[in-house]
Order: C-alpha cells, then sequence, then structure tokens
C-alpha cells in the first residue's frame, strides 16, 4: 500500500497516488477574475470561465439585490449548519435580511477555494457594515445558476431554520461515469427522488454498495492495456477516481492542455515575460497580466474549437458549394494561427494552415493507410469532420505549437466520433464516415494522444457495426461494379467507367482499411479482434499504379485496370485464407498488399491458442507442440480423400496406435483433443506457407510503399511465432503491477516460472531477437530508402523487450551452461559491440529496445519506450 504524505490516505498502487497528490498543491496559481475562486489546475479555471459567459445581469427594483438565487460556491457557516441554500455572497441574503453576522471560512476539503481567504482563515461581515448601495464592503461573487430559483419565503429565512436541500456547486462524475450519482446527489442529506440517503449511499441497498464501486482493487483488475494508458496516455492532470470521489470534474476536452511528447508544460505556454519575471507574476495573485493572458489564450482556442466542431457536425457533406466551403477553412486558419501563436513555416509560406496540415497528412500518413485516389480527390469536397481529422493528424508533423492545435483538435472530433452519429441522421451513414473513425483511431494510437486505447475501442465497436450495415465486406458491389466496368454493350464513356471503378476500388480498400486497423488494435492491445479475413468475400486491391499514381487521363487509367495483373486478384481473401490453413494447397501468388493481410488474417487463430497458454495442459495434460514432421519441412501433397495434410495423418495414425484404449484399463483416462491440435498444425502450417511465399513477394516490391508492407507482415509473423511460444499477456501483467509497485499474482508467478524453464522460452526470445535485428537493420538504411514503421513496429519491440528481459534472468553471463545452445545478442546499432541477452545486461538491454522505440516513433517519445524504462532497475522475480 502507498500512503500520501499529505493526509494519510493509501492507495493500492504508485499512479493512484499520483492522481491524489495533485489536491494537494496548495497555489493560488489559478484565480477567477469575476469572482476571486482559485483553483489548483489551469483546465478547471478554463472551464470554470465559461461559466461567467452571458451571465444575468439584472437587479432587483426594491433593495437592488441580485434577482434569483445564483449557485455560490462556498456557503456561510450559518446556512450550511441549518442546510439552507446561501446565496454565496458576504452577507448572503439569508443573514442580510434577519440582521445576523455572516461568516465564511475556507478551510474546507475541496479543491478550489475563495482567493481573498486565506488557507484556513475566516472572514466575518457584519450584515450593517454594507455601502451606500447596500451591499456587503466585501462581495464574494458567485457562478450563475444554469435555471433561476426561487427565494426562500421570508418566514422561513427569519427562522434561520428551513431543512432545505443543501447547494453544491462541484461538478457532477455522471458526466464521465454514468454510473456514478451526481455530486449534488452525494452532497446532500436528502434529494428531491429519495433515491440516495445519507453520506450519499444508495437508498434500500447494501450500504457498501458505495465503497464496492469505488474499491481500488476495482481498478487493479484492470488488463495491462487500460494501465498503460492510465500511467502513461493521460493528460497532464489525471483525475483522482478512488481518493476524491467528490472532486472528480468531466474532462473539457475543448480547454484541456494534451502533451505532445516532446513538449513540457512550459513550452506549451505564452509566456509574456523572462522566465526570471514570469516566476514574480505567479505570486502576484489574480490580476498578474502573464495569468490574464494565459486565460484569454485558452479561451480563444476553446471559443475557436467550438466554431469549427459547429460547422462541422452541421455541414451535409458535399452540400456546401466548393467556394463557400474554402472561404470558411480559409478564415478558420487565420483564427487558429492567432489563437495558438502559429509562426509562419517557410515551407508553408502564405498557404493556409488548415491546407498545409492536410498535404502534410498526404506526404507523411497518407502512405502508411491509401484510402484516397488522386484520380478523383477534391480535398475541399472532403465532409468537413474527415477534413479536419486530416487535418489534425498533418499537424503532428508541425512544430510544437502545431502539434498543440492539432491535439487538441483530434481530442474534440474524437468526443463527437465515438458517438452513433449515423443512428441519429440517416446522412451519417456513408463511407466518409467510416473513414474519418478508422483514420482517428489509428492516428490516436500512432502518436499516443490521451486515452488512445479506449478511444480505439469505441470506435472499432461502431466501425464494426458501420462494415456490417454497409455490407462492405461482401461481394454484391463488387459484382454488380464490375459487370457495369465491362460496358459489353459500349453504352458508358472512358470517364464513367473510371468513375464506376474509383468507386468500387474505394469501398473495398475502405473494407480492408477497416479490417487492418482493428488487427493492428488487436495486435498492439493483446486482444481478440472483431473480424477474420476469412469473412471477406473480396479480392484484395489493384491496380496500384492507379489508385497510388499521378493524375492521368481517363483512357490511360481504363488500359492501366483492364491489363492490371496483380497476382491473386481473381481470388477473394477469405478463399486465399482458407487455402493458407489447407495444409493440401500451395498458396498463390501475392503482391505485398495481399502478403501483410494475409499475415494479419492469421492473427485470428494465434489469438485461440496464445490467449491461454495452459488450454491444452488443463484438459488433455500436455502443452500444445508442433510436431517434428511440420517443424521441418511442408507437408506433402495427401491422397485426394485424405485429411488435411498427410504429415498430420501420418502423426494422428501413430497416435490412434499407440494410445491406451479405455476397455484396457480402469484409471481416468484424459481427454485427447484431436480437433484442437489439428488446429494447432493448421496453423503452423500456413505460417511455413507464409514464408515460403516470401522469395516471390518480394519480387513485387517495387516502391517505398512496397517496402514498408513487407516489414510489417515480417513483424507480424515473428510476433505470432512468440506469442504461440510464450505467456506474452501475463509477462505485460507483470510488467505493468512491477512498475505500479503491485504484487505479482501467484497463479501467473507459477506459470511464467513454468515457462521460463521449459525449451519454449529459448524459441521466444530467438524470435525477440529477429525482431529487433528486423528493425534495426531497416533503420540503419538512407531515410527515402527504408521502410516506414507502424503500430505494428511498436507491438513487436513491446512483446520482444518483456520476452528477453524475463529470459536475461536465466542467463548468469558467464558462459553457456544456462542454454544448451549459446548465448543470445542483439546487434548493434552503431559501431558498439553486440549485447549479449544475460542477467548483468537486462538494462542495458532495456534502454536499447527503449532507444528503439523512440526512434520509430515520429514524438521520438514513445510511451512504449517509458513504459520498458520502467522495468530497467526492475529485476525479473524468478524466485517467487
Amino acid at each position: 500500500m502507498f500512503s500520501c504524505g499529505t493526509c494519510g490516505r493509501t492507495y493500492a498502487s504508485r499512479t493512484s497516488l499520483a492522481r491524489h497528490s495533485h489536491n494537494h498543491r496548495k497555489t493560488k496559481q489559478h484565480v477567477c477574475e469575476h469572482c476571486s475562486v482559485v483553483f489548483y489546475r489551469r483546465d478547471l479555471l478554463a472551464r470554470h470561465l465559461r461559466s461567467h459567459e452571458g451571465a444575468a445581469t439584472s437587479l432587483d427594483t426594491n433593495d437592488n439585490r441580485p434577482e434569483g438565487r445564483k449557485r455560490c460556491h462556498t456557503a456561510c457557516l450559518q446556512c450550511r449548519a441549518l442546510k439552507i441554500k446561501c446565496s454565496g455572497e458576504v452577507p448572503c441574503n439569508n443573514c442580510y435580511k434577519v440582521g445576523k453576522p455572516c461568516r465564511l471560512t475556507n478551510s474546507t476539503s475541496r479543491i478550489s477555494h475563495l482567493a481573498d481567504l486565506g488557507e484556513g482563515s475566516d472572514n466575518t461581515v457584519d450584515a450593517m457594515q454594507l455601502d451606500d448601495q447596500g451591499y456587503g464592503l466585501h462581495t464574494a461573487r458567485c457562478e450563475p445558476s444554469p435555471q433561476s430559483l426561487e427565494h426562500q419565503s421570508s418566514d422561513a429565512v427569519h427562522e434561520l431554520g428551513s431543512t432545505s436541500d443543501t447547494s453544491s456547486t462541484q461538478p457532477s462524475i455522471h458526466n464521465v461515469f454514468p454510473m456514478f450519482p451526481s455530486a449534488d446527489l452525494m452532497a446532500s442529506s436528502k434529494d428531491s427522488l429519495g433515491l440516495w440517503g445519507t453520506g450519499g449511499q444508495l437508498a434500500g441497498a447494501s450500504p457498501n454498495v458505495a465503497n464496492i464501486l469505488l474499491d481500488p482493487a476495482m481498478f487493479d483488475s484492470l488488463s495491462w492495456p487500460w494501465h498503460h494508458e492510465t500511467s502513461y496516455l493521460v493528460e497532464s492532470e489525471p483525475l483522482d477516481l478512488v481518493g476524491q470521489f467528490a472532486n472528480i470534474v468531466p474532462p473539457q476536452t475543448g480547454s484541456q492542455q494534451n502533451m505532445h511528447p516532446l513538449a513540457t508544460a512550459h513550452e506549451l505556454e505564452r509566456p509574456s515575460s523572462p522566465p526570471s519575471q514570469r516566476s514574480r507574476n505567479l505570486n502576484q495573485g489574480p490580476s498578474a497580466p502573464v495569468q490574464e493572458m494565459d486565460v484569454d489564450a485558452s479561451m480563444e482556442q476553446t471559443s475557436l474549437l467550438e466554431e469549427i466542431m459547429a460547422y462541422a457536425l452541421t455541414a451535409k457533406g458535399d452540400a456546401t458549394p466548393n467556394h463557400d466551403r474554402s472561404s470558411f477553412w480559409y478564415s478558420i486558419s487565420l483564427k487558429a494561427v492567432k489563437a495558438f501563436d502559429i509562426s509562419n513555416d517557410t515551407e508553408r509560406e502564405d498557404m493556409p494552415l488548415l491546407e498545409y496540415l492536410v498535404l502534410l497528412f498526404f506526404k507523411h500518413f497518407e502512405p502508411l493507410w491509401p484510402m484516397f485516389c488522386p484520380q478523383d480527390l477534391v480535398i475541399n469536397r472532403l465532409h468537413p469532420l474527415l477534413y479536419l481529422v486530416l487535418a489534425s493528424i498533418g499537424a503532428m508533423y508541425g512544430d510544437i505549437r502545431t502539434v498543440s492545435f492539432g491535439t487538441k483538435l483530434h481530442t474534440r472530433i474524437q468526443s463527437c466520433l465515438v458517438e452513433p452519429l449515423e443512428l441519429r441522421d440517416p446522412d451519417y451513414d456513408s463511407p466518409w464516415l467510416a473513414q474519418t473513425r478508422c483514420h482517428s483511431r489509428i492516428a490516436a494510437l500512432y502518436f499516443g494522444q490521451s486515452r488512445a486505447i479506449s478511444h480505439a475501442h469505441h470506435l472499432g465497436t461502431l466501425l464494426a457495426a458501420q462494415a456490417r450495415r454497409m455490407d462492405l465486406f461482401s461481394d454484391a458491389y463488387a459484382t454488380a461494379s464490375m459487370e457495369r466496368f465491362r460496358n459489353v454493350d459500349g453504352s458508358l464513356t472512358d470517364q464513367e467507367r473510371l468513375t464506376v471503378w474509383l468507386r468500387l476500388e474505394s469501398r473495398r480498400r475502405l473494407a480492408f482499411g477497416i479490417y487492418r486497423s482493428e488487427a493492428y488494435t488487436s495486435l498492439l492491445l493483446q486482444t481478440k479482434p472483431l473480424f477474420y479475413l476469412g469473412e471477406i468475400d473480396l479480392a484484395f486491391p489493384s491496380c496500384d499504379a492507379v489508385w497510388n499514381g499521378q493524375k492521368m487521363p481517363p483512357s490511360v487509367c481504363i488500359q492501366l485496370i483492364e491489363n492490371d495483373r496483380t497476382p491473386g486478384r481473381d481470388l477473394y481473401a477469405s478463399e486465399i485464407y482458407h487455402i493458407a490453413l489447407d495444409g493440401e494447397e500451395t498458396l498463390p501468388p501475392m503482391d505485398p498488399i495481399g502478403f501483410e493481410l494475409l499475415a494479419l488474417g492469421l492473427l485470428w487463430p494465434t489469438w485461440e491458442y496464445s490467449r491461454n497458454p495452459t488450454l491444452l495442459s488443463r484438459l488433455c495434460g500436455r502443452e500444445l507442440s508442433v510436431p517434428d514432421e511440420l517443424s521441418t519441412a511442408l507437408p506433402a501433397k495427401s491422397p485426394e480423400d485424405g485429411s488435411f495434410s498427410s504429415a498430420a495423418q501420418s502423426c494422428d495414425a501413430v497416435s490412434r496406435r499407440t494410445e491406451i484404449r479405455d476397455y484396457d484399463h480402469i484409471d481416468m483416462t484424459s481427454r485427447k483433443m484431436r480437433d484442437l491440435h489439428a488446429g494447432y498444425r493448421r496453423l503452423h502450417s500456413g505460417l511455413r506457407k507464409w514464408e515460403g511465399s516470401l522469395p516471390m513477394v518480394k519480387s513485387f516490391a517495387r516502391s517505398q510503399r512496397d517496402r514498408t508492407l513487407l516489414m510489417s507482415g515480417l513483424i507480424v509473423y515473428h510476433i505470432v511465432h512468440l506469442r504461440l511460444s510464450s505467456p506474452a499477456t501475463d509477462l505485460h501483467e507483470l510488467q505493468y503491477k512491477l512498475i505500479d509497485g503491485r504484487a505479482p499474482d501467484p497463479n501467473s508467478s507459477r506459470l511464467l516460472v513454468r515457462w521460463l524453464r521449459s525449451s519454449r522460452s529459448r524459441f521466444a526470445a530467438e524470435r525477440a531477437v529477429s525482431i529487433w535485428s528486423l528493425i534495426v537493420g531497416e533503420c540503419a538504411k538512407a531515410p527515402n530508402a527504408r521502410a516506414q514503421f507502424n503500430l505494428v513496429a511498436f507491438a513487436g519491440l513491446h512483446d520482444a523487450a518483456v520476452v528477453l528481459w524475463a529470459f536475461a534472468s536465466t542467463v548468469s553471463g558467464d558462459g553457456i551452461e544456462d542454454t544448451a545452445c549459446g548465448t543470445l545478442n542483439l546487434p548493434s546499432r552503431d559501431s558498439r559491440s553486440n549485447c549479449d541477452v544475460t542477467r548483468s545486461n537486462t538494462a542495458e538491454i532495456l534502454d536499447l529496445f527503449a532507444g528503439l522505440m523512440d526512434m520509430v516513433s515520429l514524438g521520438k517519445s514513445s510511451s512504449f519506450a517509458q513504459a520498458t524504462r520502467g522495468l530497467r532497475d526492475i529485476a525479473f522475480p524468478y524466485d517467487f
């Protein structure tokens, strides 16, 4: 357990304690200039300032008191003790009417307070000490209530004995987590519905319900991807869900500061003075100029993002004239440059900012996800939401302030994309929305943005539903389109035929783009894919010369399409998948696109066998193993009436002849699980056939894009073998528990020790070294000649690092006595000698992997590299 040094609260993990510690920063750095309320976080102040916009300023004609009740920040002691509604002023309405002293204290547990009141001090104002206007000499202004409430009756105020509900101004958690009650409901002793009793417990339910919901053990049960997100993919000021229930506030996506990996808090601010002068200004209270400029900048940025999103959500596809949309993007570009203080890049010159960012997307990111064809692409006719997603991705390739703009814009867009827009408006149920979600999902993971893992899963579910609703994986549309494209009756012009093909190919590439995004996500997070290649009845994408080439006349495009000889174009992806898993058949030739997609297709059966390494041992008393016949060569042709392969058939025949039959003894017989073993052998057979087709696929690789696909497929191939031979999920669970200071699970620990003592650990370590060597070798090439790295590289390095960390604990480094095959070593990235995989070199190994992760990451600071460095000073607990 970890205890807070300030208040003594204890937490099960270091992460929870870190969240809680933010509430003890007793500074007056962020003060509201309207009501003098101090906040310990700038994003909370920016959100609070919006509550002052449009506030009612009408006055009562009788005594010039404010008309209607305003929601106050802090009730006076009299109103709080009697549980009546307080106006929040000093003196408040109640004390003013009865002529009693109004006493206000700031010694509360809240994380915000009035600036005029010192820490722990009291402020008392007699009701008679008023100025000539009838107001108190010291007035604590308050936030306007969303709805004007009636004043209490004069009799109740005179008696000061009303038992009305206590008012609370804390924002409610139910805006973030609907399963939790609102803060107002939790704070009140009674609620109007009578659902919650004293202390915020559910009426009629067990008194431990709220404690169960807030039990820290609930957060310890999260799987490692969400621990990674909680520790490394959070805002600069994370929420403390366990320690400060009453202080939870909903995230304001428009005003929060999402940090780029290279940025620091000071780099993203807009200082108006040198650092020394700035530090002096921070101590001068709410009137310091630098604070006013920070607030103004935040408000300007928030207002701009609101304007952008309002336009994007009300647009109707191509209905807006092209010139009107261009004019709007131009005006928004000017506002963004001013609000985010973006300098004029020499490459951008006088180009509008958004247009320049979209061009950066097509230059750097689009080659990884080629969903747009230059033959019919008109950028300004893209739907505004899709246009903005492309611009936000392109912004990640700019300077630090451009990155800040892109991150905030992408965060706002994601908050809309995770909603089922297509269920509210049929106009949203179109390919552009699927393209937008697909790009947003991958970009958030690729750039390590806030809550990227949660967003990826939500968007994946919506993409799966949309793909099936649009029937993207069926061949019905493709068959009808190709019949029309052939133009047997000669009724279509070349331009019309090209349009038919472009629509068909765009739909097909969207289907495979959705499939790739799901496969990448499941590979990175070790979750079950939502699709498998066997359900996609579409041919692999074809004719890259037209799709990825320069804009050409329609007649030239038609000739290239008709003469296209893309390998495997006559077979569906589902058919190639089944051929790969059939031991009798030989894989047809494939180009690099189909080569990578087939490798991703093998993730489905891989997950089935890697998710539970003890499955076979639990069912039949022995672990999965690959027969010798299948581990040395491809299976020979089987007889026409044979089973899935002659090797597997021979293996099963031997097994049946040598097994002990039930009528030979009276003991309990273990299960055989032959079909499960057969599926495992089919998977290995498919992997070997995939490997055997590699030389031919290399002959079709002619561009950097093809090289990228080859690299991706090879890394997937090694990851599959690594996960089939190691409990990778359990290793990652152990990794994040040790980093967070939590105790390992005993059952998982025994499994890991048993694995390390088996020969499978050596095989997994060899695959980890292969992943390292593959990526290091590619990094050594010139930038314009090497492959681009995507999420597959992060997944491979993440798995390889933790496998070698565990395996190195078994190798002393005193020779080769620890292993029968000699010591493994990592090829050097520079002129230094190779690094042996031994116990004494564990820290160096992890540093090498973290550095390589940073190298292949755009931001040069990958969240997975941070997680890898977290293991640097932690020895593998081999003796559990």
